[in-house]
């Protein structure tokens, strides 16, 4: 191998960066690069993936020419790339060897990302009168924009306790996701105090005598008690009413 081939191979890893390295270890590293690389541009693609093939063989052919110390001018000939997206495709290649065999897969659908939101959709739902997982499938998109197929929707309001009561999906209350629902009410309303302080004021509802009951119903608070939640405006001065609190 050249001088400049071998400081090239060295750069992506491709052999060990220790100059004790026999060049013969470097070659059999670079061959086999360069056969999965080939393997990969030489791949015939399914018609219905075409587009995610296409993309996976220009970046094979930018890696390939670059192990085969190409200037990148001449990559950026070849392929059409701008000069960025060839040397992001190299920074990528030089940690992961394999990321080529994932672009263009679709991301594995997961509930983990509508976990944040789970008392947000518990509370919503209580007002939405879900009837069908489709329904549960948009309206849950509406709330976190993120889209889950029909499957997932279903693994995520069965972990959570939803089932269907006078025929809507609500969450069944059970003592546990009480109590876990007394938690969230507690770290919502100690956490939001100037979200529930722009909504009074917006609605004017600074002097109004029933404002617990209207915080609790604005906010899905369940389970705080009537007290706790006096007190809450009162410490915080929601109300124009504090000394009859």
């Amino acid at each position: 191998m050249s001088e400049r081939l071998n400081r090239r191979l060295k750069e992506l890893r491709i052999i060990n960066i220790d100059i004790k390295t026999p060049i013969a270890r470097g070659w059999s590293y670079y061959c086999m690069e360069d056969k999965k690389l080939n393997h990969v541009i030489e791949t015939s693609y399914v018609e219905e993936n075409r587009l995610r093939y296409d993309k996976r063989k220009v970046v094979a052919k930018v890696l390939l020419m670059y192990i085969k110390d190409y200037d990148i001018s001449q990559i950026t000939e070849e392929t059409k790339l701008s000069k960025s997206s060839i040397y992001n495709y190299i920074s990528i290649y030089k940690s992961n060897k394999n990321f080529i065999y994932n672009i263009g897969k679709k991301p594995k659908q997961t509930i983990c990302a509508l976990e944040p939101y789970k008392f947000k959709i518990v509370t919503d739902f209580e007002k939405a009168h879900i009837k069908t997982y489709k329904e549960a499938q948009e309206r849950i998109f509406k709330i976190t924009g993120i889209h889950r197929t029909i499957p997932r929707i279903y693994e995520f309001l069965t972990k959570h306790n939803f089932k269907k009561i006078n025929g809507y999906y609500i969450q069944e209350p059970t003592a546990e996701t009480i109590k876990i629902r007394l938690q969230w009410e507690k770290q919502f309303l100690h956490e939001s105090v100037d979200e529930v302080k722009e909504f009074i004021d917006d609605n004017h509802l600074f002097r109004k005598r029933g404002l617990p009951t209207i915080i609790r119903n604005q906010f899905g608070i369940k389970y705080v008690s009537e007290y706790k939640l006096r007190e809450y405006i009162r410490k915080n001065r929601l109300s124009g009413y504090l000394s009859g609190l």
